[in-house]
């Protein structure tokens, strides 16, 4: 761990032209991803990476998400989708309605052509779902 901190504080003082940037202000501009990319890439004469240790713990920082708005917004719609009286969807199921909704979102599903197997597919299950009501 005190390999890491030394590290830490010796990338604080990694000069501004390895940046390519003139100033501060540019520096603290710059995307976090290019910065530690260009800071975890610098080798020292012999090749070896300079700040290996730090790499680890910048990559677990990275990793966390800022916030959980896109878990909780996930949810949200699961609870919309598998309702007390779809209590059974399979997750087969859900990771398909979860497609379609998105995909219809996106406006990349606006045109669709079945193929025959599609067209098939839909007429034994809606010949199925037809005789299940007519003997009940």
């Amino acid at each position: 761990m005190q390999k890491a901190d030394n590290e830490w504080r010796n990338q604080a003082l990694i000069d501004l032209k390895h940046f390519g940037v003139e100033s501060e202000e540019e520096l603290k501009n710059m995307p976090a991803d290019i910065y530690w990319n260009k800071v975890l890439s610098m080798k020292d004469y012999h090749g070896n990476f300079i700040y290996e240790n730090l790499e680890v713990v910048i990559s677990v920082l990275l990793a966390v998400p800022s916030s959980n708005t896109e878990v909780e917004r996930l949810f949200s719609i699961l609870k919309n989708v598998k309702t007390d009286k779809r209590n059974r969807l399979s997750n087969e199921t859900l990771n398909g309605l979860f497609h379609t909704k998105f995909g219809m979102q996106a406006n990349n599903c606006s045109i669709l052509e079945p193929n025959s197997a599609m067209i098939s597919a839909a007429k034994y299950y809606k010949s199925n779902d037809s005789a299940s009501k007519s003997s009940v």
